[in-house]
């Protein structure tokens, strides 16, 4: 274990476990296609999701990232080349978790 597995835990379980009780409310609301119908917001939020659940890396397979919407939040953008890099004390902060949750919550109201 590392100095950071605590963290990482922490998103895992916060921003994992919200985005999956976000789920029905999100493909209520945009439909389940999320390649084509998720804002840009859910799409990174998706991602995020992902890389979080899956040892905190992104893990991003061919054709998984929509050509329709981009995968964007603030400044920042989830591409192909973030494969394998940490989500969690990497690519985001806790801050930065907390943040998108709060921007996720907005855009499902």
């Amino acid at each position: 274990m590392g100095d950071s597995y605590l963290v990482e835990f922490w998103a895992q379980q916060m921003f994992g476990h919200a985005f999956e009780l976000a789920m029905p409310l999100i493909e209520q609301k945009f439909g389940s296609n999320r390649k084509k119908d998720w804002s840009e917001i859910i799409q990174f939020a998706y991602h995020t999701r992902n890389g979080c659940y899956h040892g905190n890396k992104f893990n991003i397979q061919k054709n998984s990232i929509s050509t329709f919407v981009s995968t964007k939040w603030e400044n920042i953008e989830i591409k192909y080349s973030d494969d394998g890099k940490k989500v969690s004390q990497g690519f985001m902060w806790p801050a930065d978790f907390i943040c998108l949750l709060y921007d996720l919550q907005n855009s499902l109201k």
